[in-house]
């Protein structure tokens, strides 16, 4: 499994009872996109908009269809939450969350994504 690691300042803010994390993700072109993560303990949304568009959704044991846009077009993807913990203190939140893909009908690794988010 390949490890990417990235940093970043966030936005972090509550309504009701989700919390929501916004941040910036720039590739190596320089190319931006804009991600939002809205999560309590049962469950993680994650919406990407950049060069591609992605709504992902989290829930431990449910599976989760949709569709991951590219510039060539949509590809089907499904995924199947394996594990979702939300742990949180007076200094940081930690996210971790497992998960498998099958994408264009092909299944792919476990993956494992693993949020910390502290103040600055």
């Amino acid at each position: 499994m390949d490890a990417l690691e990235i940093k970043t300042e966030a936005q972090l803010f509550w309504k009701g009872e989700k919390a929501y994390l916004l941040y910036e993700e720039r590739d190596k072109d320089g190319t931006t996109t804009k991600c939002r993560l809205k999560f309590d303990t049962a469950s993680l949304e994650m919406t990407r908009q950049g060069a591609s568009h992605t709504r992902l959704v989290f829930e431990p044991s449910k599976e989760y269809c949709s569709d991951y846009h590219t510039a060539f077009g949509a590809i089907p993807i499904n995924l199947m939450c394996t594990k979702l913990s939300v742990l949180e203190s007076e200094e940081t939140i930690k996210i971790r969350l497992a998960y498998r893909m099958e994408m264009g009908g092909q299944s792919l690794d476990e993956c494992l994504v693993k949020i910390e988010c502290r103040a600055i």
